[in-house]
């Protein structure tokens, strides 16, 4: 499962380049608003079903609940085509826009409950078909239908139909497979475990997604939906890079957490979750120091000409946030799941959030430079977010002062290679070199300085 999410994250990651290029700035910017529109809908009305699946569902016992969670799924997804009605006779010039933007919330929230039961039933096979039929079916729609009109309707209607399309295969491939599910009510105790749960995780997400949207609307009303287009491309590159190695990150390592508890007590997931917290450290920080270094080389390959300056302008300014926005999600907040006090998550991103927008607000108001709004918007929401989780971490969790200097070190000797080289000039065999040595240089130091315990898991110790 790892492996197939890893393939789905890098051919979205590619899309979205590629969409980009077709679209040009100004579609692009209407595009990745809609759709981070649909996310922020998605996430506010379904997350908490895929929550569910997650922590309750099982293939033993858990059909029947599944059939409960569909038919709330059913419910809200109605309530949501009522309003898209609404919207398609009143919602103005880009009305069928926003209806798109609905049809996707909805069309993603099944795609990501059906996904999320699957894999609580460990169908891996399953699990894997869907998200080839996803990807195949968008890697064929979006270009082609982002290239024969140019417009953002026509890219979010092919990113909507395919998420339709593969989950009608799959529900097809599935039929009859299951033993039927006789109806039964909500369990009350169940739901009410469930929210405790699950609505401070959703309201987390829905804060920290609310102020990426903030972001692009700001930059839209500074500067142009074009502006927002350009910095909608940078966000979104740096936010899949730094998401999709700690989603893979969290994958790998957070279970052995939750084991250690189980087996050892809650002294030992903790000091798992201290030493996951260390090697996260140590994959985070050579990304944001090496995507420094080599962006505005890699400009030229992988974005429009419309696009470009502007671009690694943006992932330079979003990087030191993104960077602290990853260790926050994937190493912080684990320790507060793993005590199950997921109301200091939600404590955490308020004061994030609110912190967030003092600072956007500052900067509009100053005329602050667009690359500005951006920095400093995310860096004061990820400073609030960490001052808050920070207070409830106890003694000795945060890395002594030898591991700083080690990471210190390897960092240093990664940046003095890819300055060296960066010195040979420009082009495509400078910049393979930059990637090659400055990745094989950092390793090295990592392994001298056994980094995160690196020899123990080459050895294949976790």
């Amino acid at each position: 499962m790892p492996a197939a999410f890893l393939a789905s994250a890098l051919i979205q990651f590619v899309l979205g380049l590629v969409v980009a290029w077709l679209l040009g700035p100004a579609e692009f910017g209407y595009y990745a608003l809609a759709l981070a529109g649909a996310v922020l809908v998605q996430t506010f009305v379904f997350e908490w079903l895929r929550l569910a699946a997650t922590r309750f569902h099982h293939v033993e016992a858990g059909r029947a609940f599944a059939a409960v969670l569909l038919r709330w799924f059913a419910g809200i997804a109605a309530a949501l085509l009522v309003l898209a009605l609404a919207v398609a006779v009143f919602g103005g010039e880009r009305r069928l826009l926003y209806v798109l933007a609905l049809l996707t919330a909805i069309a993603t929230g099944f795609a990501d409950l059906r996904a999320a039961m699957l894999r609580a039933e460990f169908r891996g096979s399953a699990y894997a078909l869907f998200l080839a039929l996803r990807n195949g079916l968008a890697l064929l729609l979006l270009p082609m239908a982002s290239a024969l009109t140019g417009q953002a309707e026509a890219a979010l209607g092919a990113f909507f139909l395919s998420i339709l399309l593969a989950s009608s295969v799959l529900e097809w491939r599935l039929r009859g497979q299951q033993d039927a599910v006789p109806p039964m009510p909500a369990p009350v105790s169940a739901a009410s475990d469930l929210a405790r749960y699950s609505m401070p995780i959703v309201g987390t997400n829905l804060v920290y997604l609310g102020l990426f949207f903030l972001i692009r609307a700001a930059i839209a009303w500074a500067g142009g939906i074009g502006a927002s287009g350009q910095a909608s491309l940078a966000l979104d590159v740096t936010l899949k890079l730094f998401t999709t190695a700690g989603t893979a990150f969290d994958l790998l390592f957070f279970q052995l957490a939750v084991r250690d508890e189980r087996e050892r007590g809650a002294a030992a997931g903790r000091m798992r979750v201290r030493e996951n917290f260390e090697r996260l450290l140590v994959l985070v920080m050579p990304m944001a120091v090496g995507l420094a270094f080599v962006v505005a080389r890699i400009e030229p390959f992988v974005v429009a000409p419309a696009f470009r300056g502007a671009f690694s302008a943006f992932v330079l300014a979003a990087v030191p946030g993104i960077a602290a926005y990853a260790l926050i999600q994937y190493g912080l907040h684990p320790l507060y799941q793993l005590r199950q006090d997921t109301g200091r998550l939600m404590a955490a991103a308020t004061g994030g959030g609110l912190a967030g927008c003092a600072a956007l607000g500052i900067a509009l108001l100053t005329g602050a430079p667009l690359v500005f709004v951006m920095a400093g918007t995310i860096l004061a929401a990820m400073a609030g977010a960490a001052a808050v989780l920070s207070r409830g971490l106890g003694a000795g969790f945060m890395p002594g002062g030898p591991f700083w200097l080690r990471l210190a070190a390897a960092l240093a000797a990664m940046s003095l290679c890819l300055w060296a080289l960066s010195r040979l000039g420009d082009g495509p065999v400078v910049l393979v070199a930059m990637l090659v040595a400055g990745t094989a240089s950092y390793a090295l130091a990592a392994w001298i300085a056994d980094l995160g315990r690196i020899r123990a898991l080459l050895r294949g110790e976790r």
